[in-house]
């Protein structure tokens, strides 16, 4: 195994931090594990993308977002307070449960035209 030198590369140009990481994959072996933490998935993807484009194959690289990583570092102590980690998905579903529960007891007043819209949960859920 050869010896990496860490380092730490920092830009304010988008196009030189993808050229960067970039390099830097390209400069293991094809088939060598990699975990590639991005902001999102599609992120993740163009990068890899990028590689596959310019050096041909990538076996062994794992893309995840860092709230996947949290969450799985997170794993073992949620187990064991018997709890779990929310999705934005999961937080959208209380917010139209709690949405629908007002509306049947009519407690919603202001915004009673805008709640039986399609969006109006996931726009409570960001706000």
């Amino acid at each position: 195994m050869r010896q990496r030198f860490k380092e730490l590369r920092v830009s304010n140009d988008a196009s030189l931090r993808l050229q960067i990481a970039q390099e830097w994959i390209e400069s293991y072996p094809a088939d060598t594990e990699i975990l590639l933490v991005a902001h999102s998935r599609e992120a993740a993807d163009d990068l890899l993308l990028r590689v596959v484009q310019s050096r041909g194959a990538a076996f062994g690289i794992k893309r995840v977002t860092l709230n996947f990583v949290a969450s799985r570092l997170a794993q073992r102590v949620l187990a064991e307070a018997s709890t779990a980690p929310a999705t934005n998905l999961t937080f959208t579903a209380v917010v139209a449960r709690a949405i629908h529960s007002l509306q049947s007891k009519t407690k919603l007043t202001y915004f009673a035209p805008v709640a039986t819209k399609p969006g109006f949960p996931i726009a409570v859920a960001k706000t």
